[in-house]
């Protein structure tokens, strides 16, 4: 089950990196789930005292994803604000 979620996952970023209207969605949904595994990761972690260094390093690399897509949702949000000419 597990690769068949991450398989799913994998094509529907591939599909939102090449398709314009699919980018917006795509970044939050990876926030979305990145924010989720950090959540869990840190209850873990703090709450159970059940980690090692391999988890310490897992949390750590999950907020550096989420920090990459926040600021990926923010440029995006620059690159939408941005005034198009409409006959180009």
């Amino acid at each position: 089950m597990y690769v068949g979620v991450m398989g799913a996952l994998g094509i529907f970023f591939l599909s939102a990196a090449l398709l314009e209207t699919w980018r917006l969605p795509g970044v939050s949904l990876a926030v979305i789930s990145y924010a989720g595994l950090a959540a869990v990761r840190g209850w873990e972690i703090f709450q159970d005292q059940a980690y090692n260094e391999l988890i310490f390093q897992l949390l750590i690399i999950e907020m550096v994803d989420l920090l990459a897509g926040v600021l990926a949702l923010y440029c995006l949000y620059l690159v939408r604000r941005q005034w198009r000419n409409p006959y180009l």
